[in-house]
């Protein structure tokens, strides 16, 4: 079945992508998909909508929603064109404020980059090798198809990103910082943690809501600067990615991301994955 489920993909890909751009031609069938006929993850996103924009009646939560779908259809496009010609997505991209970064590189500093599930993740995550002239780490989980992870691991590594399966991930960070080669670690920073009891609690659109620690751990621990992601997507296809250093008191780095990360959600609502569960743990159960 996995061996299957991997051929059908790769075989519809073949038939709907072309090396000129992605087949944005499909966005509009996937957003009905998405929204009328399987209505994708629709109480979650709704719910999600009503947490960060309260003052919404139920025609703009609507209209939020619809927004989101018809983004994360784009993206599917996206994505389809990542595994099929992966080579072509520099393209795509342009980045800003990266010299910073290679500053720091150059005198010896491990740097980690952070920011959240904004437009195309994908294609920040795969391309951030380009401005920089060190190794950059990228963490991911790993697929339960074998197939699809062979596949997927070949075109997420195009540029050169070195990924280590978050089972992996402190170990490999930890023993590369302790050595003699600086590297990025790149981060994503708005996931929610699966084991609350090791989290951080921060302010997130007036909810107290558990982030990930790994990003202030490392950077407390090793004094490392940390920069946030920001995303723009100026016209459909092109994306700028611009690196910008967190400045933090108290080393609050948790915080400080998801400031960032709130204000760019007010700011392109429709940019974010509102179909994960952000917020489905209580604070009132966290251990302290």
């Amino acid at each position: 079945m996995n061996r299957f489920s991997y051929l059908l993909f790769r075989f519809f890909s073949l038939l709907v992508v072309r090396a000129n751009q992605p087949p944005y031609g499909l966005r509009n069938f996937l957003s009905f998909i998405l929204r009328d006929v399987i209505k994708y993850r629709k109480k979650v996103i709704e719910k999600n909508i009503k947490i960060a924009f309260p003052h919404y009646d139920q025609s703009q939560v609507t209209k939020l929603r619809r927004a989101f779908y018809k983004q994360f259809a784009v993206t599917i496009c996206e994505v389809m064109y990542t595994y099929s010609y992966p080579q072509n997505i520099i393209n795509h991209i342009t980045f800003d404020g990266f010299e910073q970064i290679q500053n720091d590189l150059n005198n010896g500093k491990s740097v980690i980059i952070t920011g959240g599930h904004f437009f195309n993740w994908e294609w920040s995550g795969i391309t951030l090798t380009i401005p920089i002239q060190n190794d950059v780490y990228g963490i991911y989980k790993k697929l339960s198809n074998p197939f699809f992870e062979q596949h997927f691991l070949k075109a997420r590594s195009q540029y050169g990103l070195k990924l280590v399966s978050t089972r992996d991930s402190m170990g490999v960070m930890e023993s590369v910082i302790n050595g003699d080669s600086p590297s990025v670690f790149l981060l994503a920073g708005d996931q929610s943690p699966s084991n609350t009891k090791r989290a951080i609690w921060v302010n997130f659109f007036n909810k107290k809501t558990a982030f990930l620690r790994g990003t202030e751990r490392l950077a407390t621990k090793h004094n490392l600067p940390v920069y946030f992601l920001d995303v723009k997507n100026p016209k459909m296809g092109q994306y700028n990615l611009k690196a910008r250093r967190l400045i933090v008191k108290n080393q609050a780095y948790t915080q400080a991301l998801a400031t960032e990360v709130e204000s760019t959600i007010k700011t392109i609502p429709r940019s974010w994955l509102w179909s994960h569960n952000r917020w489905k743990h209580n604070p009132e159960l966290k251990s302290h």
